[in-house]
């Protein structure tokens, strides 16, 4: 066919970029001009060899998201135009890369050492025991840290903490670090989140460093890792946690690490890795009680010298619940109102800090929302969602209806699977299994999921 190339009629560089005018205008047609815009655009064509194709992106996020989000389509498009099996890698510009041929100048080398190596632990020193409330909802997560912090690799180790988003993960996180520092200054404290560890691992990889990144990680005495679950889906980056951990557990060194969802629901990751996570103490928090709220907007209360009139704390603690931060989002609304008349907190500002923090942040939608917007994509009726049919397209949608309720409400098994027409929570996680299983296959099921969540962010 004419309109396609050969590298053994060209030179590489110039066959590949002749073929990637080609492989545009599929992912033009495809994906339309935005992406191209944003994202595809700006990648430029390196080398070719071995059957494979290398790219240059201009950050490490454009390259991420262009490998999980248009990979596939790009492999085929870019063999289509070759004629022959092509495989697309992708690799971040992280300073200013010489063009093929040119040599590397030796002065990039100490660029490269302090982006792969982790940063030295910052404490934060609003993070610590003592202004954490205690409660029925986070009492053994609360216990497993203070343990932690005295004893570190002695007692509980590891230690797995998870959790909704906004309860206080990362305030135990840092308070752990804090009692541990203010012991031992010199103790050798690592706090990462998760998505930092995968961009420096990626960083590692493409610029030889994979051995001062894992120095970097395993000469401390204490590893903290925030919100796991971001890892999923990234097989080597699962992977380096794995062997991560195992060298800190056999040295003896205390490894903490939080997520949005047990170990077991991880289910992306390896066995062996969701088995390492749950080897030590798993403490759920869950979302606070009216008594707890209370007590937590009272503490901030104090700190932020600020005082409510009679009923006002009450009030916001049983019309704000879940997310400790959206009380502290009322309370910093309401007091910059209260600053202009002796700063106390009357009923009206709180109603309006709490209408106000509705409006901005948007509360979890309901169950029954979740299930009238997949009822009407799928046009099929929420009783049946909750009946017994199995006809395909029915049992489909009800899948991806369970799927959206936990990825969005986080609740347990059993919980949805009463709201799902009370069905056994083992039917309830077979469904949410199958979906996810799909996905990974599947591009148009993936995008429908991607829209569904989308639509369910603004209920």
């Amino acid at each position: 066919m004419s309109d396609q190339y050969s590298f053994e009629d060209q030179g590489d560089v110039v066959a590949l970029r002749t073929a990637w005018q080609q492989v545009m205008g599929h992912a033009r047609s495809a994906y339309g001009e935005v992406s191209i815009k944003r994202f595809l655009g700006s990648l430029e064509p390196v080398q070719f060899e071995g059957g494979v194709a290398r790219f240059r992106a201009s950050s490490l996020f454009v390259a991420e998201w262009v490998r999980e989000k248009y990979g596939r389509d790009l492999d085929a498009w870019m063999s289509e135009a070759l004629e022959t099996p092509v495989r697309i890698e992708i690799e971040a510009e992280i300073r200013d890369t010489p063009r093929v041929g040119v040599a590397t100048a030796t002065a990039t080398i100490r660029k490269d050492v302090s982006t792969t190596e982790a940063p030295r632990f910052q404490r934060d020193l609003r993070y610590r025991f003592d202004n954490f409330i205690g409660g029925s909802n986070n009492q053994l997560a609360l216990a497993g840290a203070k343990n932690v912090a005295s004893e570190p690799g002695r007692r509980f180790n590891p230690l797995f903490i998870y959790g909704p988003s906004g309860l206080g993960k990362t305030h135990l996180l840092h308070a752990i670090a804090n009692e541990v520092l203010d012991r031992d200054p010199r103790f050798p404290v690592l706090y990462i989140n998760a998505q930092s560890f995968l961009e420096q691992f990626v960083h590692a990889l493409q610029h030889g460093r994979v051995d001062a990144f894992r120095r970097s990680h395993r000469n401390v005495g204490m590893w903290l890792l925030d919100d796991i679950q971001l890892i999923m889906g990234k097989d080597k980056t699962q992977e380096e946690v794995f062997h991560t951990f195992n060298w800190l557990y056999q040295n003896a060194k205390q490894i903490v690490l939080c997520s949005d969802r047990p170990p077991r629901e991880l289910m992306s990751f390896s066995d062996r890795l969701r088995t390492r996570l749950e080897s030590g103490l798993v403490a759920d928090i869950a979302p606070p009680d009216t008594e707890t709220r209370i007590a937590i907007l009272r503490m901030k209360a104090q700190e932020r010298q600020v005082e409510f009139a009679d009923g006002v704390d009450e009030y916001l603690a049983t019309q704000l619940a879940g997310s400790v931060r959206r009380l502290e989002g009322a309370l910093i609304t309401a007091q910059a109102e209260a600053m202009v008349q002796e700063n106390v907190i009357t009923q009206s500002m709180a109603e309006r800090a709490v209408q106000a923090v509705r409006g901005t942040l948007g509360g979890v939608p309901r169950v029954d929302q979740i299930l009238e917007l997949v009822s009407d994509f799928f046009e099929v009726s929420v009783e049946e969602l909750k009946g017994p049919s199995r006809r395909a397209h029915i049992a489909q949608a009800r899948h991806v209806a369970i799927f959206l309720i936990k990825q969005i409400t986080n609740g347990s098994w059993k919980q949805i699977g009463v709201q799902m027409g009370h069905r056994d929570h083992t039917t309830v996680l077979h469904g949410f299994r199958k979906i996810h299983t799909q996905m990974d296959k599947d591009r148009d099921l993936n995008d429908t999921i991607n829209k569904l969540m989308s639509r369910a962010n603004t209920l």
